[in-house]
């Protein structure tokens, strides 16, 4: 976004004073007078990126202006609408007060542009990413369509792809609805995402099985590094397992329980199969030779 600054006078302490077009100014504020922004989608911050930051910072200063919007009538303090990064480290830097562009910005601006600063310099996780565009919809009345033209769209001329300003990729509904579908992961899976641990693809994938058979394949395909296909060879065995048992919610909730307990300490779908008379059996998954070994090694036999 271009705020098209024209300087307009210099005070005796050298901070600048600036007429903005659209009721925006900029001058330069106290570092202590600014709070966090509410729309802030990026849930962490990488402390020696913060540092390298803030060591730029001490060696040539904020180059880009923060973002903020005045809380209070008169206002009294200050809320971030972009810049957070540059906020924290030019605090690491020691520095006292920070060049801030000053928007009366309504919350549906503030939103607009602090997910869209953040999406747009793919800063963000997946998660963090489809949150955003979730709350977008909810919040703002956005359908996918809007979100994909907003952050798929290419760069003005002059702008750099890549850029704050600029995508280096496009992006269509479907990439927005499989973002929003990474939402119904099971909160394990969805940290495992937001490390990048598990690709987006690990992700759709892993869509098709739930519960404990999820995270038990999640961590599977971390732990041997499986390909997207191979997931997804492996969640369609468990989805065809789980098909062919009935689901967990059509059973006793004391056997599906006891099969959760059991998949969680042996990292495989274990199914516990009990007909009326109440005999039954107890199947356990196994994907490879190599993962059999470590099961009967895990139970005390050793293979010859």
């Amino acid at each position: 976004m271009r705020w098209d600054i024209v300087a307009r006078a210099t005070n005796r302490e050298g901070e600048m004073e600036s007429a903005l077009k659209d009721d925006k100014r900029l001058c330069q504020l106290p570092i202590d007078l600014i709070d966090p922004g509410r729309y802030q989608p990026r849930q962490r911050f990488n402390r020696q990126a913060l540092e390298d930051l803030a060591e730029s910072v001490r060696t040539l200063g904020i180059i880009e202006p923060v973002v903020v919007r005045p809380v209070g009538e008169p206002p009294t303090r200050y809320e971030l609408i972009a810049g957070e990064r540059r906020w924290r480290a030019a605090q690491l830097a020691g520095l006292r007060d920070v060049p801030a562009v000053i928007w009366r910005a309504s919350d549906r601006q503030a939103a607009e542009m602090a997910l869209t600063e953040n999406i747009q310099r793919e800063d963000l996780d997946p998660i963090e990413e489809a949150e955003a565009f979730r709350r977008l919809i909810d919040e703002f009345g956005y359908t996918q369509e809007r979100i994909a033209r907003l952050y798929g769209a290419e760069p003005n001329d002059g702008e750099e792809k890549g850029s704050a300003r600029g995508s280096s990729k496009k992006c269509t509904r479907d990439d927005v609805a499989l973002r929003l579908r990474l939402l119904k992961l099971d909160p394990a899976v969805q940290e495992l995402i937001r490390e990048r641990s598990l690709s987006v693809g690990a992700g759709k994938a892993l869509l098709m099985v739930q519960g404990a058979a999820q995270r038990e394949l999640a961590r599977r395909a971390v732990r041997e590094k499986l390909s997207v296909r191979a997931l997804e060879a492996a969640c369609r065995s468990a989805q065809d397992y789980r098909q062919a048992t009935g689901t967990e919610s059509a059973r006793d909730p004391d056997i599906a329980a006891l099969e959760q307990g059991l998949s969680e300490l042996f990292g495989t779908r274990v199914g516990i199969q009990v007909n009326r008379e109440g005999r039954g059996k107890v199947v356990i998954d196994y994907y490879d030779l190599d993962q059999l070994q470590g099961l009967l090694e895990q139970w005390g036999y050793r293979c010859r």
